[in-house]
Formats: structure tokens, C-alpha cells, sequence
């Protein structure tokens, strides 16, 4: 006799039941994966399935001597008619015998019949287990995923926030020293005093880690022989022995600053090691370093503009060894970086402008 209805929906609910269960559980963690802890709970469930199939098969074969013995008999009864072959106990005894083999051999073949049946649905059973465990692995894999990509974005964020507010800090530290510099004093003075007082959040807010060497410098147009040249007249170096070594002066085109001056735009690069840019930023061999290309990795340099017609008066240039302490993707939380040398650039161009008067350590425009 087959499972009844009670049994087989009994069956289906063991397998089926824990997977509202499983839902909740596959994103709260934990050492061991929800799914496979699911697939142990219910493997004594699965050799419980196959052990009651092999009874059931076990039960059928041991159905068949009988069967086989009764079909025999049948056979025998039919031989024993050709003992009358024309009269009616011999048709009888015919007619009893092939009835009785023909009821035998059906029953050998129903018989077959649930062993095949028994065996697709034990396969079926355990294809279906499987099914559900993959489906889950690969659900526990995308929110593994996602949970990922919240933890990236959620500390980017954080990070973003935090060196934000140290820009914020900086820039009204900034303003704060401006207001208490008389408007006599040379602007090239308040520009120091500025940057010197907002310095520690102004590293914070690049982020510039402590063994980093970087660089923050302010160039002015000044006549150098017949011609203008950009020569820096504010410097701050991550060693302050090393902010004033450098006084070299740059030429329209040459190198990063001159570059930007002859462009009149922006001149940022996450990675200044290229033999392409360093082609296309070349200077003369008299005014480069041994130690440049290794300090000047990554830069932005700014044009400084003011004026009605917003004439270029200077550059401001932000440097670092590491790469890609500023880039231009603006989907890039390190692209901050620049958006805080932007800010730079029109605090001091407003300090330009409003201090222009005085022509102690004034700005020339061209």
C-alpha cells in the first residue's frame, strides 16, 4: 500500500517549513551559513526519506517469490488441461491456469512499476533539496555582497563627513585669522598667517597620512629679466626645513605651474609618473630635481584669478607622494581633495582682491 496523502504532505512540510525560518536568518551572521545549517538539520530527514524507500522496495521484493510461485502454479494448472484436452474440467483448468499467470505476471509488472515510481520520486525529492539549498547559498552570497558595498559606501561616507568637517574647521580658522590682519598688512603675511593657523585641519581634511610628504604652495606672477614668471611666495612642506629650499621660478608652460598658467585651467593628475605626462609637462633639465618626480606624484594646480576681468595673478599647487591624492572623478570620494584646493584658491583670491591696495607683497595680474 502507496503513502497516503496524510504522509506525503507530512513529507513535503519537513522539507518545505523552515524556509520561512531560513528568510531571516541568512543575514543575521554568524560563523556557520544559515543554509547549511539547514541542510545538516535536515539530513537525518534525508536518510530517514531514503531509509523508508528502501523499506518499501524491500517490502515489494519480498512480494515477489510469492508472486513468481503463484504464476508458477497458474502455469501448471494450465499444463495439467491437456490431461482433457475435449472435456470441460480440461477447458476449466485452461481457462483458471491463464487467468491466474496473466494476474501474476501484472502483478510482477505493477510490481516494477512502484520500484520505478518509488525511484523517481526519491531523486526528485533529493534534485529538489538540492535546488533549494543552491537558491539559498546564492541568495546568502548576493546579501553578502550588498552588505559589502553598505559597509564601502557607509564608511566612505563617515570618511567623507569627518574630513568635511575638518575642512569646514580649517576654512573658518581661515577667515577667523583674516578678520584680525589690519588691512595694511602685505597679503603674502596674511596668507601665511592664514595657512599656518588652519594647517593641522587643513591635513586632516586631505588626508594626509603622517608619513606622507606633501606640499601646499602659493605662487605669484613677478617680473623675472624682461618677462613674467611664477615664483612661490608662500610654501608649507610636511618637513618645515624643507618649505623654504625650494625657490625656483617657472616660466608660461613649463612644468605643472607653468602649465596651468598657459592653459589658464586646472592641472590636476592622480599620477604624475607617466613617461606621457612627464613629456608633456617637461621643463628645462636646469630646474628639475632629483627628488621631483618621486615628491610631485600627485598635484593639483589651480590658476588664482581675480579682478573683472579674472586675470590670472598666480597659482596655487597641492602636491603629494602618494597617488591619487587628487583626481578629477567627481563620483570619487577622493575627489575632495580638489573641491578643498577650489576652496583655497577663492579664499585667498578674495584675499588678493581686497588687500591689492597695498604694494608691499601685492599680486601682479596679466
Amino acid at each position: 500500500m502507496g503513502p497516503t496523502r496524510k504522509d506525503r504532505l507530512s513529507t513535503h512540510l519537513k522539507f518545505v517549513s523552515p524556509l520561512s525560518t531560513i528568510c531571516t536568518e541568512v543575514t543575521g551572521g554568524g560563523a556557520m551559513s544559515a543554509f547549511d545549517e539547514f541542510e545538516d538539520s535536515h539530513a537525518t530527514d534525508r536518510v530517514d526519506l531514503f531509509t523508508r524507500m528502501a523499506e518499501r522496495v524491500l517490502l515489494l521484493e519480498r512480494q515477489r517469490p510469492w508472486i513468481v510461485a503463484f504464476g508458477v502454479v497458474a502455469a501448471l494448472v494450465a499444463a495439467f488441461s491437456r490431461l482433457d484436452p475435449t472435456g470441460t474440467r480440461g477447458l476449466t483448468m485452461a481457462i483458471c491456469g491463464g487467468v491466474l499467470a496473466a494476474a501474476s505476471g501484472l502483478a510482477v509488472a505493477v510490481l516494477d512499476f512502484k520500484k520505478l515510481e518509488f525511484g523517481t520520486k526519491l531523486k526528485d525529492a533529493g534534485t529538489r533539496f538540492n535546488a533549494v539549498i543552491a537558491v539559498g547559498h546564492d541568495l546568502e552570497r548576493k546579501i553578502a555582497v550588498l552588505e559589502d558595498n553598505s559597509r564601502t559606501q557607509r564608511a566612505r561616507m563617515e570618511d567623507f563627513v569627518r574630513y568635511r568637517r575638518s575642512a569646514l574647521r580649517a576654512f573658518k580658522t581661515m577667515h577667523e585669522t583674516a578678520e584680525r590682519c589690519d588691512n595694511t598688512i602685505p597679503v603674502v603675511t596674511v596668507i601665511e598667517a592664514m595657512l599656518d593657523a588652519a594647517l593641522a585641519d587643513l591635513c586632516k581634511a586631505f588626508g594626509f597620512a603622517e608619513q606622507e610628504r606633501w606640499t601646499i604652495s602659493i605662487f605669484s606672477l613677478e617680473k623675472v629679466g624682461r618677462r613674467y614668471a611664477l615664483r612661490r611666495r608662500v610654501s608649507r612642506w610636511w618637513d618645515k626645513t624643507q618649505a623654504d629650499s625650494d625657490d625656483r621660478h617657472w616660466n608660461k608652460g613649463e612644468g605643472f605651474v607653468g602649465r596651468a598658467w598657459s592653459l589658464n585651467e586646472d592641472v590636476i593628475f592622480g599620477d604624475t609618473g607617466t613617461s606621457e605626462l612627464q613629456a608633456l609637462f617637461s621643463a628645462p633639465a636646469t630646474k628639475l630635481l632629483p627628488l621631483d618626480k618621486e615628491l610631485f606624484r600627485s598635484i593639483a594646480v589651480l590658476p588664482i584669478r581675480y579682478g573683472p576681468k579674472d586675470a590670472i595673478c598666480g597659482v596655487i599647487s597641492v602636491t603629494s607622494d602618494c597617488v591619487d591624492q587628487f583626481i578629477r572623478n567627481d563620483s570619487d570620494p577622493r575627489a575632495r581633495n580638489v573641491d578643498v584646493v577650489r576652496q583655497l584658491e577663492a579664499i585667498f583670491a578674495t584675499q588678493i582682491a581686497l588687500r591689492c591696495h597695498s604694494s608691499k607683497g601685492a599680486f601682479h595680474c596679466l
